[in-house]
């Protein structure tokens, strides 16, 4: 196991780190590449079974993230992207992302994050290996460009890796047809539906005899692809007997020396030929402990991606005292793996997930960070003990970490209020309650997704025990309480202690007292669990309209169906002040942008002459303009020239305009003068295209409301 006990020392270049902020904002050369310092991801695993892209990220220094865990701290973004051509071209998959912060030196600990991102990726047959290339850009306070799969990070990584894409289950008959290389009467292509799913037929195990033949000449020792037989006689002393008698079928006629087999077992040493456990860490936002393990051969995993394949197994124990006793069994994870002729040269990477309930060890930011230890153990086919985590497994191997347990409130056993964590995951206690606005001033609008949960929610072993209302009204105006009353979607996984985990959507509705049910329940220790994954432990979806805006408070009231108490919101100690209420700012309005062309100016002639849209002008004038651009929240503007190939490199003066640092523009916008200097443009018709945005964190959106417009020109050679 890897020492992440170790002092992490003083951080070196701390006056660089301080320093980016002002950087970026100012446009200033920025010399810092890829610096791992401070941040690093260390694994990028993927869970066929749900479609997960996972990062584990490394938090190496105790300063150096913009404050302690009673601040807003500092944003470390991961964005993901697929190659299907091994490298060739990327597709982007989106951003994942979350806080960091400085905790005391006094802790001495490298922690160890995760986070996960849900894909689509294309889905083949079984006969079919889907191996493609992974990518993921760990970015510090800046987040990585979509599209940009060759971006550098100043504070950062880049991660490649190999993954593994589950095969199809469903299969349309159009596309059944075409990969059996089948072309249909017409008269029959014309009333059948190709785009009737059908599904795929179960898959088998193979028995011991096939597995035997498979692996012979690909040297899998008999004590590997025997090994689930060879529990099975551990266990069964009288089924051990009787197959070593040779009276047990067709099994002896392949001449296996069970005696060996069963002395090699006899002694766990933590095997990592076959596969190993690299990385542990927890997702904040979904209370998720992740690990990554690595597929290191192609073969010796009971079968390729047509068969059942083998189960590898992870449990996790955590020290949530730090005394180095790993008192707290957390529960059992799986994920199936398969054969591969064609694995690449470092192998597969796999990722696995495990809810975990940390409510009982959590503590208020005041208190300072609350840190644990957590070890996981990698077992391959056989579920490593709960009782064991001492005990190394045979196949596989532990890994052990430190990770930060969120602060929050500590919440009582028998106390079940509800609490709101994020809007639009953006944390509570960062949005200011005298303004409504998060971080940066920064008003909501749109779409508004609410999160949070009942803290005791996951020690409940029945489900959908629990009702909560959420409601809102406004705050500049008279108004009261609305209660939310529309439907949404959301996504859940479900599982239990070493049964199969399931995905699915459900509509959540109100019922006939306005009461949306409750989903979670449960962690994998207790038995059955379930967990809202699809937005993460989302509550609430508020639609706001162009009639919300100002100030709105927003509560969240729970009603436990068993008893019929209900419970107002819990408090939340914040930096500053608390929060049990939410009170935001909203903003419907996009920018209001205006354009125009004004005058130019023409070497060797005097002064400037009136001008406006769809004029002709020659190579070497200088075109003047006006732009106008008004906003409650203003946040930036661009204006540019297209097409740009044509433009030559020449840029509209000014190219921006923004309300942050350097231009320090008003909160309402401004007007201005804009400039071309056509000298170097080649002749083409050209528009100038004012863009502009507003701070509002719209439908979740960090951009902001968008508006543009645009007025066109001619540009004509010089004459001679």
């Amino acid at each position: 196991m890897e020492d992440v006990v170790k002092d992490m020392g003083q951080p070196p270049l701390l006056s660089e780190r301080t320093g980016f902020v002002v950087q970026l904002l100012s446009k200033s050369a920025i010399k810092v590449k890829a610096n791992t310092t401070y941040e690093e991801i260390g694994c990028v695993g993927f869970q066929p079974e749900f479609n997960r892209l996972e990062a584990v990220v490394y938090i190496k220094q105790p300063i150096g993230y913009n404050g302690n865990i009673c601040s807003s701290g500092s944003i470390e973004y991961v964005r993901f992207f697929i190659s299907l051509n091994g490298g060739s071209t990327w597709q982007d998959q989106g951003v994942a992302k979350f806080t960091a912060y400085n905790i005391p030196e006094a802790a001495k600990k490298r922690l160890e994050y995760a986070v996960t991102l849900k894909i689509s990726p294309k889905k083949k047959f079984c006969f079919n290996h889907n191996v493609v290339l992974a990518r993921a850009i760990l970015s510090w306070n800046l987040e990585p460009p979509a599209n940009d799969p060759n971006f550098m990070p100043p504070w950062g990584n880049v991660h490649d890796t190999h993954i593994q894409i589950d095969p199809i289950r469903l299969i349309p008959i159009g596309e059944m047809i075409a990969e059996a290389k089948l072309k249909l009467p017409e008269q029959i292509a014309q009333v059948v539906d190709m785009s009737k799913l059908v599904q795929v037929a179960p898959k088998k195990s193979l028995t011991i005899a096939e597995l035997h033949s498979i692996y012979k000449d690909k040297k899998v020792e008999p004590h590997r692809f025997g090994f689930k037989m060879a529990q099975k006689m551990i266990s069964d002393p009288e089924f051990a007997a009787g197959l070593v008698a040779g009276i047990k079928g067709d099994i002896p006629q392949l001449k296996l020396d069970w005696s060996a087999i069963l002395k090699a077992l006899s002694e766990p040493d933590g095997n990592t030929i076959y596969e190993e456990l690299e990385c542990v860490g927890l997702n904040p936002n979904s209370s998720e402990l992740i690990a990554t393990f690595r597929i290191k051969r192609s073969s010796g995993y009971s079968g390729g991606p047509c068969t059942n394949g083998s189960t590898e197994y992870v449990t996790f124990w955590g020290d949530f005292d730090m005394d180095g006793t790993f008192e707290q069994c957390l529960g059992t994870t799986n994920v199936t793996v398969y054969d591969f002729d064609d694995i690449p040269d470092k192998g597969l990477e796999y990722s696995v997930f495990l809810p975990v309930n940390l409510n009982q060890y959590r503590q208020s930011c005041q208190k300072g960070p609350k840190v644990a230890r957590i070890r996981a153990i990698l077992s391959w086919n056989k579920p490593h003990s709960c009782s064991k985590p001492k005990e190394p497994p045979f196949w596989g191997n532990a890994e052990d970490t430190v990770i930060l347990i969120p602060p929050g409130p500590k919440v009582e056993p028998a106390d079940f209020s509800p609490y709101i964590y994020t809007l639009c995951s953006v944390n509570v206690c960062t949005i200011d309650q005298s303004t409504g606005q998060a971080t940066g001033d920064r008003p909501f609008g749109g779409n508004i997704w609410i999160t949070g949960e009942f803290p005791n929610g996951p020690a409940i072993t029945v489900p959908d025990r629990f009702k909560y209302k959420v409601s809102v009204r406004p705050l500049d105006q008279p108004g009261t309480w609305q209660p939310l009353t529309n439907s949404f979607w959301i996504t859940y996984t479900e599982g239990s202690v070493f049964g199969p985990t399931t995905t699915d959507n459900i509509l959540q509705e109100v019922d006939s007292d306005g009461y949306y049910t409750y989903r979670e329940y449960g962690t994998p220790i207790t038995g059955n669990w379930r967990r809202i994954t699809g937005p993460d432990r989302a509550l609430a979806l508020w639609c706001t309209s162009s009639s919300y805006t100002g100030r709105w408070e927003i509560k969240i009231e729970g009603l436990d169906t068993l008893t019929g108490l209900t419970y107002d919101a819990g408090i939340q100690v914040c930096s500053k002040g608390y929060r049990q209420n939410v009170i935001v700012k909203l903003d419907q309005v996009p920018p209001s942008v205006v354009l125009a062309i004004t005058e130019y100016e023409r070497p060797g002639e005097p002064g400037r002459k009136p001008a406006s849209k769809c004029d002709k002008f020659r190579l070497g004038d200088i075109i003047y303009g006006k732009y106008d651009v008004s906003d409650e929240h203003f946040r930036k503007l661009t204006l540019s020239i297209l097409p740009v190939d044509y433009a030559n490199g020449v840029q509209v003066d000014p190219a921006s305009r923004t309300y942050y640092l350097p231009d320090l523009v008003s909160t309402n916008g401004e007007s201005g003068e804009w400039k071309i200097v056509t000298t170097n443009m080649k002749p083409c018709g050209f528009i100038v295209l004012l863009e502009a945005w507003d701070r509002t964190i719209e439908n979740c959106d960090a951009d902001g409301w968008y508006s543009r417009t645009s007025v066109g020109f001619c540009l004509e050679a010089q004459a001679k």
